[in-house]
């Protein structure tokens, strides 16, 4: 059986190498994704298919469904959302000029420190001690 990203290599010239490597590599992910099936089966979870989704609909008064991302972890996401909200009210708690300070501190990916020095006509340590005094400051009060 000919698989459309066997027939996609053909076409985009690959050899039968480089389309032996790619057909093992969606090998290993189907298996994967049939592992995580079984496992879920195992444990009492079901999903509806696309098929099953449309004839409950016919049934009842919503049409709309939740489509699970496997690839998700609700908890991690939850979490993650929990501390940014805290950190920004941590953020909006300090006084604006910190507030502006550490937003600049990270505004850029290298060199933030040297420009900011010279931004404000102080050294390099000067700025790094700031930063530092109020990252700490931001962790107790997040902790």
């Amino acid at each position: 059986m000919i698989i459309k990203y066997e027939i996609a290599c053909r076409e985009a010239g690959l050899s039968e190498e480089q389309t032996a490597e790619i057909r093992k590599f969606f090998d290993a992910e189907q298996k994967k994704l049939n592992r995580r099936r079984e496992s879920r089966k195992g444990n009492g979870v079901y999903y509806l298919s696309i098929e099953g989704m449309q004839e409950c609909a016919e049934y009842e008064d919503q049409n709309t469904f939740d489509i699970p991302d496997w690839n998700t972890n609700v908890e991690e996401v939850a979490m993650h959302t929990w501390e940014l909200e805290r950190l920004n009210q941590l953020l909006d708690e300090l006084p604006e000029e910190d507030r502006k300070f550490l937003l600049a501190c990270f505004a850029e990916e290298r060199g933030a420190e040297c420009v900011l020095a010279r931004e404000m006509g102080v050294s390099r340590d000067a700025v790094r001690w700031r930063k530092e005094k109020l990252i700490k400051m931001l962790k107790e009060k997040f902790l």
